[in-house]
C-alpha cells in the first residue's frame, strides 16, 4: 500500500511542459511560433521585429536556445508557472481549505457589509495589480532586449 502510494505521489508531482510548433495564422508573419500548455510564447522564435520565421529548423533553433531564459521571464512576470511546484500548492491548498473558509466568509461578510473596508480592501487590490502590470512591463522590456541580443548572436552564426 506504501508503494502505490509513493507510486501515485511521485506521477502527481512530476509534470513536464508541452510544447508544439505552429504557424501564426495571423499574427508575426503567418511563420512558426511555439504554444506552451497552449498559450501562445512568440518570444521563443520571434525577431526583433516580431516576425516569427517560416523555417521550421530555424525556429526550432531560436526556441532552443531562448527556451530557459524566456521560460524565466514569463515566470517572473506570473504567466506561466512550475508544474510540480504548481501541483504540490494546489494540494496543499486542497488540504488546508477547510481551515482557510471561516476567515474568508469573514472577511467577504466585512466586505460587504463594511463601505471603508471595502473601499481600503478596493484600493489595496487596484496598487498592486497596478504594481504587476509595471512589473511585467519592465520584465517584457528586458526580454525584448535579450531577444536584439540573441539575434545579433544568431547573425553571428552566419
Amino acid at each position: 500500500m506504501k508503494r502505490i502510494f509513493v507510486i501515485a505521489l511521485i506521477i502527481f508531482l512530476s509534470g513536464c511542459a508541452a510544447y508544439k510548433y505552429e504557424i501564426s495564422p495571423k499574427a508575426y508573419n503567418k511563420g512558426f511560433v511555439v504554444r506552451r500548455h497552449g498559450l501562445l510564447i512568440p518570444e521563443y522564435t520571434i525577431d526583433e521585429q516580431e516576425n516569427a520565421p517560416k523555417d521550421k529548423q530555424l525556429a526550432s533553433r531560436r526556441f532552443k536556445r531562448r527556451k530557459d531564459i524566456v521560460n524565466y521571464y514569463y515566470k517572473q512576470m506570473g504567466l506561466i508557472y512550475n508544474d510540480a511546484m504548481t501541483r504540490t500548492a494546489d494540494f496543499g491548498n486542497m488540504m488546508t481549505g477547510i481551515f482557510k473558509l471561516p476567515k474568508a466568509a469573514m472577511e467577504n461578510a466585512k466586505y460587504e457589509t463594511d463601505p471603508e473596508y471595502k473601499a481600503r480592501a478596493d484600493k489595496e487590490m487596484f496598487d498592486q495589480e497596478a504594481k504587476t502590470i509595471e512589473r511585467r512591463q519592465d520584465l517584457r522590456e528586458k526580454l525584448g532586449e535579450y531577444i536584439k541580443r540573441d539575434m545579433e548572436f544568431e547573425k553571428n552564426l552566419e
